[in-house]
């Protein structure tokens, strides 16, 4: 045990160099988390994912290998530009609405996007994966060290509890949820620092840190999230200030700093808004997403089924029809942490800044999400930008914070015969609202006894976590706990070979360098769009994160089949001369385009990526020349032959 101890604080007192040490390791061998090798399976260049160490690549998670990587490697070729021209082969804003990463002062904002610029696609791959997984653990940490004053294990647990959450792990690449943390959590760390530090210097640094966080927390844009956890975040900082507003020695030069920092600020983001200006005029005005509007309610059940989230790594599928990132939640041990902390407030007979803070917050949220709230509230408080089922993070990240809190001051230890009774009820309820769920897609009687174990297991040794045996069983059994269900989600890769070196898209961008034009995907399904943009050729048919309307009106001129290509959408076109409708939308965020070979000379193609022969739509004056071909990939290039 003390040779345990002494290796625990040895760690934790050098964790800021062992945190570098590691980071380095990480860059200098091109570690990641993405499932990018999956493109080798999905052209079927490869039958295997290669550069795997450990874990493996997520199919599901095509919104990361196979849109937002992609995208990255497109913007290396492009020299970072803030208007990259080769998304939808016209001027295409992507600082603002995919957040790639763009030589500008504004690029501070986004921190970890920077090695890209720097170091290249693969390394800064691995700075975007490694460096926010590993910021997200250290920033974490902090914090719980405020919530629990200072208790180094349990910190460390809270720490690993948030880091590794289903949630965090299933969304770490995209929608900005894992900045949302670290920049929410470092703001409240830094006003922390802030009001207890003598040295103007200091303060005048760590407020000008609190503005990077400013700015990161709200580029992030996406309101979904964002709304509910800066909820959570306020009330950390009213308490952070009520707390510590004795000990802060503000002045007047405090005071003028404070105002210039709010101007740099607002001066900042006004000066993105006017450059994205047409772009969120765009966005504001599509389909999809559009301007949504969320009253709440139906989200009783995401309370406790965080237990099923144990399973998700093993098998791909959600509860019922929906799918495990939607299903993803912080694992919290609900309503453990709630119950310790009203408990503590009761025996202890005092005020809980922080308990009533969070509290508040709570019940405002749960509210929202189980019950719903009238146009008018959710209107006012921005609640109607979030989903109930996206706003249900902020609830369990609150009961999160409970439990770290509520495992850090048990004054007075609970009885065993009460805290066995505690452990068989709320292990009940759990098992009994996560079993329904389970015969969906487990064969039943393993899992329901591997959960009914773990539930016994961790709740009761969370109620005896004062005990001696209660530290180390309850450690040990949240480590294993959220090394299944959040750790095993992403694998460990090093480098991207099969992008740097496919001679498919060599051979794409030899092709292009010859003789510039405008591309196409033919006959593939959404996802196989994204590879050849990875050349940093001009591609229509890439994820549009914005419509292109002009384009499409060339096709479509009475404007008749607007309301499907107005959005953010995946796009399938076809080359075909027959079809029963132009424009058809498959989801929210997919449709097909059946494309006359005639019409290609309207959108100005030049060259078309297919599996397809063309050769059959040559006539008149129109000409597919097949230039190149690997596989079962053919490269046409279209032309007149009057041009010939």
């Amino acid at each position: 045990m003390k040779i345990l101890k002494k290796f625990f604080n040895y760690i934790f007192n050098h964790r800021y160099k062992i945190a570098l040490l590691i980071f380095i390791i990480c860059v200098v061998f091109k570690i990641s988390g993405s499932s990018i090798g999956l493109w080798n399976i999905q052209m079927n260049l490869e039958d295997r994912d290669t550069h795997i160490l450990f874990g493996k690549s997520r199919p599901m998670r095509s919104d990361e290998w196979a849109v937002l990587s992609p995208m990255f490697k497109a913007q290396t070729k492009d020299g970072f530009k803030y208007f990259n021209s080769n998304f939808r082969a016209i001027k295409t804003d992507v600082f603002m609405i995919y957040a790639l990463p763009v030589i500008s002062i504004f690029q501070l904002y986004r921190p970890f996007l920077l090695g890209f610029i720097f170091l290249g696609f693969e390394r800064g791959l691995s700075i975007f994966w490694c460096g926010r997984f590993i910021t997200l653990f250290l920033v974490s940490l902090e914090l719980c060290m405020l919530i629990t004053k200072k208790n180094k294990l349990v910190s460390t647990i809270g720490a690993t509890m948030i880091t590794l959450s289903p949630i965090v792990q299933w969304w770490f690449a995209v929608n900005g949820l894992v900045e949302i943390f670290i920049f929410g959590q470092l703001a409240i760390i830094l006003l922390y620092k802030y009001l207890n530090t003598n040295k103007f210097r200091k303060r005048l640094l760590y407020l000008l840190l609190i503005l990077i966080c400013a700015g990161g927390y709200v580029l992030v844009i996406y309101p979904s999230w964002q709304v509910p956890m800066v909820y959570v975040f306020l009330a950390l900082a009213i308490w952070i200030i009520i707390e510590n507003r004795k000990n802060s020695q503000i002045t007047k030069k405090d005071i003028i700093s404070i105002f210039c920092t709010l101007i740099i600020f607002a001066i900042s983001m006004l000066c993105i808004l006017k450059t994205s200006s047409d772009t969120i005029k765009i966005v504001s005005n599509t389909v999809y997403p559009g301007e949504r509007f969320e009253l709440g309610g139906g989200q009783f059940k995401k309370l406790f089924i965080y237990l099923s989230n144990f399973f998700f790594t093993f098998k791909q599928t959600g509860l019922g029809d929906s799918n495990v990132c939607e299903e993803a939640l912080i694992f919290n041990l609900f309503p453990i942490g709630l119950i310790l902390v009203i408990r503590n407030m009761i025996i202890n007979k005092k005020k809980d800044i922080l308990s009533i803070c969070l509290l508040i917050v709570y019940l405002f949220l749960v509210t929202y999400c189980i019950i719903g709230f009238p146009k008018i509230l959710s209107r006012i408080t921005l609640l109607s930008n979030s989903q109930s089922s996206r706003a249900i993070l902020a609830v369990g990240f609150i009961e999160l914070l409970f439990f770290i809190k509520g495992l850090s001051s048990h004054n007075k230890p609970i009885k065993l015969i009460i805290s066995i009774l505690m452990t068989i009820f709320i292990s009940s309820i759990l098992i009994i609202l996560n079993y329904k769920y389970l015969p969906d897609y487990y064969s039943f009687k393993p899992f329901i006894i591997v959960l009914t174990i773990m539930t016994v297991y961790l709740i009761f040794f969370a109620l005896n976590f004062d005990k001696k045996y209660g530290k180390i069983l309850f450690t040990l059994g949240i480590l294993f706990t959220m090394f299944i269900s959040g750790f095993l989600v992403n694998p460990i890769r090093y480098g991207t070979k099969n992008i740097e070196n496919s001679i498919l898209l060599r051979k794409i961008e030899e092709v292009d360098k010859k003789n510039s034009g405008i591309w196409v995907s033919e006959g593939f399904d959404d996802i196989v769009n994204n590879y050849i943009i990875m050349s940093g050729v001009k591609v229509i048919n890439v994820t549009n994160t914005y419509p292109n309307l002009k384009l499409w009106y060339k096709i479509d001129e009475n404007k008749k089949y607007e309301n499907i290509y107005n959005r953010y959408a995946h796009i399938r076109i076809n080359i075909t001369k027959e079809y029963d409708e132009k424009f058809k939308l498959v989801q929210d965020d997919i449709f097909i385009v059946n494309i006359e070979p005639s019409e290609l000379k309207k959108l100005n193609i030049k060259y078309i990526f297919t599996k397809n022969n063309l050769e059959e739509y040559n006539y008149n004056n129109l000409l597919f020349k097949k230039i190149y071909e690997y596989k079962d990939y053919k490269i046409y290039e279209v032309s007149n032959k009057e041009e010939l």
